[in-house]
């Protein structure tokens, strides 16, 4: 059983001799890398702008709003689509959870015209009985869904995080003393096909250096349910005992956890950090 230290709150005052015997009992030999917040960023000013910018501007002057409208955004989303158990709460970037049609989409269930279609229908079907405020939030609520479901949109306001690039570029050089590969690095990511078919072919570079790569979209499996992660150990053969997953959200490393899969959880953008852990648990 992999003790939850990694990427944890220690809940008992341990010396560093003792937390560094415990990774040192670590053997990382499988890295298992999100993309979204460990390796990309997403750029949400760029998705803004393919909005367009007056429009978060018309809500926030004529309707005295916070132009930030992600609650408002979700609580619409809920409406569209009926919620349902079938993968479990998904944590968005910032820890919110995201809605069903969204949990749909990530796991390639729904392709992203067809929700396009499905949530311009139901805001004329919500316009009718006066879900909206004002005009301006509902073009603004129309416009931002048209937006973030557009796989061209999303996959161009992804930027590559150097930082992380850097240090998946340390672990795949890493060799043993005898010049074996030191690990293997996987991706283990929850995206849609059709933005991930266009973000391979935006940073060809960066997804070369992956042994081998599973999505959510791809597999109808969304991380944190322990399924994904059972997929993964299936399709690469993996041992989860010699296991780390690296993400950034603790709901991620749930189902991981489950698994057995050992968790790396990146804090406050601390790449340093998260670089001497790997070199504790054997992986650098």
């Amino acid at each position: 059983m992999f003790i939850r230290v990694l990427g944890g709150t220690m809940k008992f005052k341990v010396n560093f001799f003792m937390i560094l015997m415990l990774f040192n009992t670590i053997q990382a030999k499988d890295l298992i890398w999100d993309f979204g917040g460990i390796v990309f960023h997403p750029d949400k000013l760029g998705v803004g702008r393919a909005v367009g910018l007056q429009y978060f501007l018309l809500y926030m002057v004529m309707d005295l709003k916070n132009p930030n409208v992600q609650n408002d955004l979700f609580k619409f989303l809920e409406t569209v689509m009926p919620a349902d158990k079938k993968f479990g709460a998904v944590g968005a970037g910032d820890g919110q959870i995201l809605p069903t049609i969204m949990r749909h989409w990530q796991a390639g269930t729904l392709l992203a015209p067809a929700i396009i279609k499905k949530t311009e229908d139901h805001i004329k079907k919500m316009d009718k009985i006066g879900y909206f405020e004002s005009h301006y939030e509902k073009e603004l609520i129309r416009r931002i869904t048209r937006a973030m479901f557009d796989p061209k949109i999303l996959a161009q306001n992804i930027y590559p995080i150097q930082a992380g690039v850097d240090l998946l570029k340390k672990c795949v050089a890493a060799k043993n003393a005898d010049g074996t590969k030191k690990n293997n690095n996987y991706g283990g990511s929850n995206m849609d096909p059709l933005s991930f078919k266009i973000s391979k072919k935006l940073y060809p570079e960066i997804f070369k250096l992956f042994d081998g790569i599973v999505i959510s979209g791809d597999i109808g499996k969304v991380k944190p349910d322990k399924n994904f992660y059972q997929h993964l150990i299936k399709e690469f053969n993996l041992n989860p005992k010699n296991s780390v997953l690296i993400d950034d959200q603790e709901v991620n490393a749930i189902g991981a956890r489950k698994c057995e899969i050992g968790t790396l959880i990146l804090r406050d953008w601390d790449y340093k950090r998260l670089e001497q852990e790997l070199k504790l648990c054997g992986a650098l």
